[in-house]
């Protein structure tokens, strides 16, 4: 029991984060695209994969740093 706990503490967290990472990315690549237009679309297109790339590395590293 003591186990399944520990999990959920450490995963609600990481979920949250990515799943508000992806919200930002919509909402900005709606307000990019309305103001900018197609190349501000494309730059948050690439620039996103990059992005939780990187939000992924770091979330491991601290996981591993601070267990």
């Amino acid at each position: 029991m003591n186990n399944k706990r520990t999990f959920f503490q450490y995963v609600i967290p990481s979920v949250l984060s990515f799943a508000l990472s992806g919200v930002y990315a919509i909402v900005d690549g709606f307000f990019v695209g309305n103001s900018i237009g197609d190349a501000g679309l494309s730059a948050i297109n690439i620039a996103y994969p990059i992005t939780a790339v990187l939000q992924s590395v770091v979330a491991r590293l601290f996981l591993n740093f601070f267990s």
